[in-house]
């Protein structure tokens, strides 16, 4: 089906296949926390992108579809500033007066970066050019430079913020926030609203790098290049829009280009919402699309029909607490062992770090294949009890995998294990820092150690 033809989603189309059978707690358990991770309120800037100046760069006077294309073919952009202006410059447009007997010269005003722009030529809106409409001859539009509306020392100081943001998120998250938006749609909560909203539509995954000095002005400049991420479709926007409007947002596949995309959007989305627009404006901006991948995961449309996840041993008693393999027993809290009954349990079960009894009760149920959920306040010794246990099973020849939300608990835990000597264990497999020729060297200095 063309997205050119597509209806607009009635109230059943966008439910799951799955919700029309009777699905059980840990179904329901599921999509109620898969629900939560979409926030479809006003404040999200998946639907609601108002522009901060702190930590957003708008461009002006460039072509959507020619950035794309630049940026896929593996081209690197660089973030162009408007050019102060001289002296000579500003006697000439009148901003300094030059007493023609005295020679003394007075300051009228200094111009802001966009009415020095606009002396010099520069299409100054936010909305850029139609590719239909525009020279494609004009060497402005075939070079690698993207245009802004900032002077030198402005978009230095933005560039460095954003780049300190972006950078900050993936080492405590693992998520990259860095976005080069291209378009946007502008659209209302119903139609008597008068408030404009703008979500996000084609983004692209990006990264920013500082560049070379430049001396004439001081400052340094800024590249952008693409990320190897893939592109995102607005899954927020798209379920507001199934959720409250009845209507499908197109997805973005790789093959499209902006200009299509947008030519998509009007013709299954505006026709339907006449006072909405698209905003062709391109930003770069910090947006986290990073529980978009979750709920994706826990739509049970992506699911292997004789392999869903609600069906897993582990979910069922995570949710239910009871299973078929558990004879029904449910959940409880764990007795501490009796360590000092327990014949050579150092041994089995050894400690590289101090730990009370219930610490060293929970690892030696971990070693023993139990499953079990570890809680406790900061300070409570969880971290070290993690590297205990972790220890523990490579001792017993076990394999681990130790997953966090946040970089700072795997670097504390990786610390650990280091200072035992136990540091070389560990294989770093989802990082930016991460890539294949690193896993090898890994992979061959642990196998030398063995020898």
């Amino acid at each position: 089906m063309s997205l050119k033809n597509h209806p607009p989603m009635s109230s059943q189309q966008g439910k799951s296949k799955y919700f029309k059978k009777n699905s059980g707690f840990a179904f329901d358990s599921l999509e109620s926390v898969r629900k939560k991770l979409l926030d479809l309120s006003g404040r999200n800037t998946l639907l609601n992108y108002r522009h901060p100046k702190a930590s957003c760069i708008r461009l002006i006077d460039e072509l959507p579809d020619q950035i794309y294309e630049v940026l896929t073919l593996g081209k690197v952009f660089t973030f162009i500033p408007v050019p102060e202006p001289t002296e000579r410059e500003l006697i000439e447009a009148g901003y300094i007066e030059v007493d023609p007997v005295s020679k003394q010269k007075t300051s009228i005003e200094y111009p802001t970066a966009e009415q020095w722009a606009k002396y010099l030529g520069l299409d100054t809106r936010y909305d850029l050019p139609e590719a239909e409409i525009t020279d494609d001859r004009i060497e402005k539009h075939q070079d690698t430079n993207l245009q802004t509306l900032l002077y030198a020392a402005e978009l230095e100081a933005r560039l460095r913020s954003i780049r300190s943001k972006a950078e900050t998120a993936i080492e405590e998250s693992g998520s990259n926030i860095l976005y080069l938006a291209l378009g946007f749609l502008e659209w209302y909560e119903s139609r008597d609203s008068d408030v404009k909203r703008m979500a996000p539509l084609f983004t692209l995954p990006v990264q920013l790098e500082r560049s070379k000095l430049d001396r004439s002005q001081g400052v340094y400049r800024y590249t952008l290049t693409l990320k190897d991420d893939g592109l995102l479709t607005n899954i927020t926007f798209l379920e507001k829009l199934a959720h409250d409007f009845d209507l499908i947002l197109p997805l973005i596949d790789e093959d499209l280009s902006p200009e299509v995309y947008y030519r998509n959007i009007k013709n299954t989305i505006l026709e339907h919402q006449p006072k909405w627009k698209i905003r062709r404006q391109a930003s770069l901006v910090l947006l986290n699309f990073a529980k978009q991948a979750m709920y994706q995961d826990l739509n049970p449309d992506n699911w292997p029909d004789d392999s869903r996840i609600d069906n897993h041993e582990l979910i069922k008693m995570f949710f239910g607490g009871k299973t078929e393999s558990s004879g029904g027993d449910g959940l409880s809290y764990a007795t501490e062992h009796p360590i000092d009954d327990i014949q050579d349990a150092h041994d089995k079960f050894p400690l590289i770090y101090d730990a009370d009894s219930s610490q060293h009760s929970a690892l030696i149920d971990a070693v023993e294949g139990h499953n079990l959920v570890i809680e406790g306040p900061p300070g409570s010794g969880k971290s070290q009890t993690i590297t205990n246990l972790i220890s523990a099973c490579i001792a017993n020849g076990k394999k681990v995998l130790f997953v966090a939300e946040k970089m700072a608990a795997l670097n504390v835990v990786k610390n650990r294990l280091d200072k035992a000597d136990l540091g070389d264990f560990c294989l770093e497999l989802h990082s930016h820092k991460t890539h294949k020729l690193k896993i090898l060297q890994d992979l061959t200095k642990r196998l030398n150690k063995q020898k």
